[in-house]
Order: C-alpha cells, then structure tokens, then sequence
C-alpha cells in the first residue's frame, strides 16, 4: 500500500511539474513601470506584488518581456475586476504584449486580454487562448502593458501578474 501511494504522489507531482513547465515568463505586476502620469497623480499603490488602480483615471504599467521565449501561445494574467466583466470601457483591465521593431520603432500589439469580457468579481487567474505568435528577437524586442481603467473608487481594479505561456 506504501509503495501504490508512493508512486501516486511520484506522478501527482510529476503530472504538476509538466503542468507548470508551459510558462515561459511571468512577472509580478508591481514589478513594471508605471507611467509617469501614475507616479505623479498617486493613482495606484502596490501590495504583496499586486498593482491597485486607486484613482478614478487610466493607470498604465509597461513590463519588460524577454524576446527568446520562441513561440508563445497563452497571455496570462491574475487579476480582480469587482465589476465582473461588467464594467465596459469605464471599469476593466487590459493587458497586450506589444512587438516594437528595431529598425523603425513601431509598436505592434500582438496578444491582447480585455477583462470586460470576462465574468469575475473574485480573484481569477485567466489564460486567454491566442493564435501561437513566434518571437523574433533580432528583429524585434517586446513588452507587455497592462492598463487599468476605473471610473468609480468603489470599484476595485487589481493585477497580481501577467505572464505568456507556451
């Protein structure tokens, strides 16, 4: 009976090993930079990694993502929306990995999340299925913005991480 439970436990936690070996990169929210407007305005503050919008404006973060993940398929992120994804465009959180190419300086956003359209009041930890996107770091270098917008202070708009998954 030992060794059954023994060997249960071996490929329980082998079968979480594999699980989580699909994330390329992941980054605590209040680990970005804020834009100045932010910094100035003292419209969001930062617990335990997490970033709190606590203005009623537009608060923006700008994470750096290294460009030799190769192919990523998933944008994750951790986040609360007290409005449930009902909030529209006044209340949500937008997060997009965005490609600036190195010859001319233009911006391309490449995978993209809208919490307006998912339903969640709590905490919830969501991965958005997107097209498999290859990185290309020669050409390219990459970031992701993460946008939290919020009309009213009793709405709470937080992000705890955001990361991309293969």
């Amino acid at each position: 009976m030992r060794t059954l439970l023994v060997v249960l436990v071996v490929l329980a936690s082998g079968y979480k090993v594999a699980q989580a070996s699909n994330v390329a990169w992941q980054m605590d929210a209040a680990s970005c930079t804020p834009e100045s407007g932010a910094i100035h305005n003292h419209t969001y503050s930062t617990s335990n990694g997490a970033v709190n919008q606590t203005g009623v404006q537009s608060v923006w973060f700008r994470c750096p993502v290294p460009a030799t993940l190769g192919t990523v398929t998933y944008l994750e992120i951790v986040f609360k929306d007290s409005t449930g994804g009902t909030g529209g465009s006044t209340n949500h959180i937008e997060a997009c990995l965005w490609e600036v190419s190195r010859a001319t300086g233009n911006e391309v956003g490449v995978l993209q999340f809208d919490s307006s359209g998912v339903s969640s009041s709590g905490i919830k930890d969501y991965i958005e299925p997107q097209n498999p996107y290859g990185l290309d770091p020669i050409n390219y270098t990459y970031y992701m913005s993460i946008e939290l917008y919020r009309n009213n202070t009793s709405n709470t708009e937080t992000v705890y991480s955001v990361g991309l998954r293969q």
